[in-house]
């Protein structure tokens, strides 16, 4: 900024005004600021009588000549100051009047662009309307039904696929009733693929669903039922064979029992699960009955109740005075007996053995490993015909 202009002869320097002027925060509302540009407490006490002239005797008597020219200084210096306050509003003017027409041609310039920006925006304005007016036909002349159709094949689809997990869920839960119908049949193969299948669609498609939570437990506890209940048949059916044979060799028999089919249906089952020790329950049900048969045999050739005798080397006393007739029909006896039980054990190994090659030739060449086949080999072996 110049500090000093010339205009009309005179000189207007802009650092004759106080900076108290020129301060942002410059109000007269301030006492102190007030009291700064127009000093009225000075003005007030130039202006004041004497204490002899303001006692009340002397009021109502013509003023002095020191009054009146105390007075006429008051008002020479209330005119004074009303004229430096002009003159510094006449140097402001001056110069605010020189930076306005300094700036005018940027002023008028800047406004001059703004309406023209104005007029371009509402140009912009009338284009954009058009513009959405135009997209609106569009959207819904060309693509509202291209995505309405889009939206329903997706809805289609995931409802598809609700469909089809309710219909696995139903599915599942038919699951252990139709084992239940499987193991009154004895398709113990049947029913352990359908536990097999059920588990792994309950820990694949099925994972997470909340109502199936329990049934993977339920299934694993009646897998272990069905492998005890195979146990417990494979001993059954074999000695119920056993029985069979025994009640022909007497005569008793009153028709003829087929075991051979349940018997198959009970190895593959076990195979399946990997339970190769199921011929051990067997064996000790065969030594137990073959020792109840035998005391049963021996008791009644030599005609003693078994449970009057407490010694245990009663059976040696008496067979000793056994004559040589009947002690030869009481071996033989027993010798018809053994025959048979090795007969029903040749049986039920060849079983054994022919589901154990059907599994391995059924087997791919990858997994034979995983196959019993010693067992195979051992009960190949006992179903060999004797010498």
């Amino acid at each position: 900024l110049h500090h000093e202009l010339q205009q009309d002869g005179r000189l207007y320097n802009l650092g004759e005004v106080p900076r108290i002027f020129l301060q942002s925060d410059f109000t007269l509302d301030d006492p102190r600021t007030f009291e700064e540009v127009i000093p009225v407490s000075r003005l007030l006490q130039s202006s004041s009588p004497s204490s002899s002239s303001s006692s009340p005797h002397t009021s109502k008597k013509r003023p002095s000549k020191r009054d009146l020219e105390l007075q006429q200084s008051t008002r020479h210096s209330t005119k004074l100051l009303h004229e430096k306050l002009t003159h510094y509003l006449d140097i402001v003017e001056v110069h605010l009047t020189h930076q306005i027409s300094q700036k005018s041609d940027i002023f008028f310039s800047t406004l001059s662009s703004q309406y023209e920006l104005q007029s371009h925006m509402m140009q912009v304005r009338q284009e954009v309307v058009e513009l959405r007016r135009s997209l609106r036909f569009l959207n819904k002349g060309m693509t509202e039904n291209h995505l309405r159709l889009v939206r329903l094949c997706v809805q289609r689809s995931r409802q598809l696929q609700v469909y089809q997990k309710l219909k696995m869920i139903s599915t599942v839960q038919q699951t252990q009733p139709n084992i239940q119908a499987l193991l009154r049949t004895s398709d113990f193969v049947s029913a352990l693929e359908l536990i097999a299948t059920t588990q792994d669609v309950l820990n694949h498609e099925l994972r997470g669903i909340r109502s199936l939570r329990h049934l993977g437990s339920q299934l694993t506890e009646l897998e272990k039922a069905i492998e005890h209940l195979m146990e417990s048949d494979f001993v059954s059916f074999c000695m119920e064979d056993i029985e069979h044979r025994r009640k022909v060799m007497e005569g008793t028999a009153v028709e003829d029992v087929d075991i051979e089919e349940r018997l198959v249906s009970v190895v593959q089952g076990m195979l399946r699960q990997r339970k190769l020790c199921f011929m051990t329950p067997l064996r000790e049900r065969l030594i137990k009955y073959t020792k109840s048969y035998v005391l049963q045999v021996v008791s009644s050739y030599l005609q003693i109740p078994l449970e009057t005798e407490s010694e245990d080397n009663w059976l040696t006393v008496h067979l000793n005075d056994l004559g040589f007739p009947t002690w030869l029909a009481l071996l033989n006896h027993l010798l018809d007996f053994l025959l048979i039980h090795l007969k029903s054990i040749q049986r039920s190994l060849r079983v054994l053995s022919s589901v154990c090659r059907a599994m391995v030739s059924e087997a791919p060449s990858d997994h034979h490993q995983h196959m019993p086949s010693q067992h195979c080999h051992h009960s190949e072996a006992l179903s060999s015909p004797p010498a």
